[in-house]
């Protein structure tokens, strides 16, 4: 079905800033495996000082209060702290390999940002069939079969294919050309993978 946006040609002239490519890294770290990982392995330590601790702190206590520890309650504080080690650390062992493998792979970068040719005067001519940039480093296109995700990062608009393409609102001339050019990419990104 034929849409309004069919016939749309988009043309933006901007300047990508330090500031830009900050809010994008920015964007890029807080979405990444590798804080994920991060995050997950903290977590995992939290629960393994939480399981040696509440086993002392419950033996602690019935000593404070001057009251008897049944022997049994030593096998079972031995037990569940032998297992919160073993199980805590198997899982920040692997939850850290993982985090080292992404750090490798350099999968948190998703653009591969070269600082010295990520800066500069862009000019962007977006349409139905694809996506063009134009930039110190040359000219790239993509069609939309090709686009991977569109992505809204505070004042960035982020096209990710193999290679990134990073929008800052200010390349709109107002609020209402940035919605139409966010519903018309989103709208024939869709379409490209219903084609597929």
């Amino acid at each position: 079905m034929p849409s309004s946006l069919d016939s749309a040609v988009f043309e933006l002239d901007y300047v990508l800033d330090r500031k830009d490519l900050r809010d994008y890294e920015s964007y890029s770290w807080s979405r990444s495996r590798v804080y994920v990982g991060l995050v997950h392995a903290l977590f995992c330590l939290m629960l393994v000082a939480f399981g040696l601790l509440v086993p002392f702190l419950m033996h602690q206590t019935v000593l404070f209060f001057g009251l008897d520890w049944p022997p049994q309650l030593n096998l079972l504080y031995v037990v569940g702290a032998a297992a919160s080690l073993f199980f805590g650390y198997q899982t920040v062992k692997s939850r850290y390999g993982n985090l080292m493998n992404a750090v490798k792979s350099n999968d948190h970068d998703d653009l591969g940002f070269d600082e010295q040719l990520a800066l500069g005067k862009r000019h962007l001519t977006v349409s139905q069939s694809n996506i063009a940039i134009r930039s110190p480093a040359g000219e790239t296109v993509r069609e939309w079969s090709g686009v991977k995700s569109i992505e809204t990062a505070g004042d960035l608009i982020l096209i990710y294919s193999d290679v990134g393409f990073v929008i800052p609102r200010r390349a709109f001339s107002s609020d209402g050309e940035l919605q139409t050019f966010v519903s018309a990419v989103t709208e024939w990104h869709a379409r490209a993978g219903d084609a597929d």
